[in-house]
């Protein structure tokens, strides 16, 4: 059956609607996983300029920075394909057939 022009066009913009969201969502969440990362930084940068050293002890700040940035990061690595298994139906279909059925 072929598609009318119309068709084709409706089918087009519901696409693009769907990749828009896909793609604020990504943003969003990496957003949030990077926050803390920007906001530890930036507590040391104001530290180190109005004191003229960081307040906290080496280890604490080992601690928070380890914490912080590998953490976060591996939370969002972890978070992408969840939100890709969510909104693609073609990577959900071949996660399936990769993971569940072995092929």
């Amino acid at each position: 059956m072929f598609l009318s022009n119309r068709d084709s066009h409706t089918s087009t913009m519901e696409l693009k609607r769907k990749a828009t969201a896909t793609i604020i969502i990504f943003t969003l969440v990496y957003i949030v996983f990077h926050v803390p990362v920007f906001l530890n930084y930036t507590r040391h940068v104001v530290s180190l300029y109005v004191t003229g050293h960081f307040n906290d002890g080496v280890f604490y700040q080992q601690y928070i920075w380890l914490f912080t940035y590998v953490m976060t990061v591996a939370l969002n690595s972890l978070v992408n394909p969840v939100i890709y298994l969510l909104r693609m139906s073609r990577f959900r279909s071949e996660a399936f057939k990769m993971f569940i059925r072995g092929r």
